[in-house]
């Protein structure tokens, strides 16, 4: 429910448009061993694009824009598996999920000004994992595990105007 934009005397009920929204995704997973029993490797790339197009009523100019939203995630991975004997098994291994956007769609109800600069906004996601890890057989009752992880996650702004706007 909101006020009609050409008469402010009047209710009426507002549904948000339908956005046009293109996703694809391909990738491909490779594997194997490197050295017969000792050395294997795992590599994994898969990218998510998507795009999302807004058409928006402005009450103020009364004017129709198109806006465009583009967002891209490259999932990547990496191991490699070493066992030298047959008790010690260790791994290696790397995942990042970086993402980057460009674009921000204003309200369906087009209440913002259409020239607020949409088209620059955007943010970038670096986020990447490193991990390794080995197993040790110490006896036939005995079991040893160790690990350790680092994961970064930052998110950048794109665009946004670094002087003060009162």
């Amino acid at each position: 429910l909101r006020l009609n934009p050409v008469d402010n005397k009047t209710a009426e009920y507002f549904r948000d448009g339908k956005d046009k929204r293109i996703t694809t995704e391909v990738g491909f997973h490779l594997g194997g061993p490197i050295a017969k029993d000792k050395l294997w490797y795992f590599i994994g790339y898969q990218p998510k694009l998507e795009s999302i197009s807004r058409n928006v009523f402005f009450v103020v100019p009364r004017i129709t824009r198109t806006f465009t939203n583009q967002n891209s995630t490259q999932y990547w991975i990496g191991k490699l598996s070493l066992q030298p004997w047959t008790r010690l098994r260790a791994n290696l291994g790397v995942t990042s999920s970086a993402s980057k956007t460009l674009g921000s769609l204003p309200s369906y109800q087009g209440t913002q000004n259409p020239d607020s600069g949409f088209e620059r906004l955007g943010n970038r996601t670096p986020n990447i994992g490193y991990n390794a890890d080995a197993y040790l057989m110490a006896g036939p009752k005995l079991f040893f595990n160790f690990r350790v992880a680092y994961f970064l996650q930052d998110q950048h702004n794109v665009g946004t105007p670094k002087q003060i706007r009162y």
